[in-house]
Formats: C-alpha cells, sequence, structure tokens
C-alpha cells in the first residue's frame, strides 16, 4: 500500500508515531506514580476508575497542547474534536500496554501493588 496515495508522508507518519510513544509513556509513568501509592492503590483498586481517569485527563492534556494526531498525519490546518477523541483513545491504549510492559513482561510495579 502506498501512503501517498492517502497523502500520508512516511517521514510525518514516523514523527506522529514517535510522538504518541512519547506523550503516552509519560502519561503511563505520571499515573503510575499517582495510582501506585499505597493510599491510593488500597483504596481503587479493581474499582474500574483508573482508565476513565487517565481518558480524561488525557484528553485535557490534548485539547491544552492542541495535540491532534490525525490533523497533523493528514496535514489538515484545523484540529477537531473526533480528532482530539481518537488521539486520546490511542494514546490511553498505548499507555495501557505500556503499564502491561512494565509490570507484566519487566516486573517493574510498585511495593504497594504486590
Amino acid at each position: 500500500m502506498n501512503l501517498a496515495y492517502f497523502g500520508i508522508d512516511s517521514g510525518l507518519l514516523a514523527e506522529v508515531v514517535g510522538g504518541v510513544l512519547i506523550f503516552s509513556l509519560v502519561i503511563e509513568r505520571l499515573f503510575s506514580v499517582i495510582f501506585e501509592w499505597r493510599v491510593l492503590h488500597s483504596r481503587i483498586d479493581n474499582k474500574g476508575i483508573k482508565e476513565p481517569v487517565v481518558l480524561v485527563a488525557t484528553f485535557l492534556i490534548i485539547y491544552f497542547y492542541g495535540f491532534d494526531a490525525l490533523a497533523i498525519l493528514f496535514q489538515h490546518d484545523e484540529a477537531s474534536l473526533v480528532g482530539y477523541l481518537l488521539t486520546t483513545g490511542i494514546i490511553a491504549g498505548v499507555c495501557k500496554g505500556w503499564t502491561r510492559l512494565f509490570r507484566d513482561v519487566l516486573g517493574w510495579k510498585s511495593r504497594a501493588v504486590d
């Protein structure tokens, strides 16, 4: 498949993917410190609170900085709410992947999680 057919520059694609990976890593590490704190961990573990909090906070950060990955990728002049929502979902999903990598594969977790 030729990405140029869709108006996507492969160099720009690499930059956007790199930005999403770095952005999600920062978000994941920020919230791991908060949610792995012993005081909070014992109260909110397995209650389904983490994901909505991360989604809302990620959306607010993305909206504040105007990071619409789709608008950047398709070279649109203006960001859109749909772009912000999709970028939020992508970043939150990658955050979940980072969490799995750190906890399950590498075994990097706080003692509060144990």
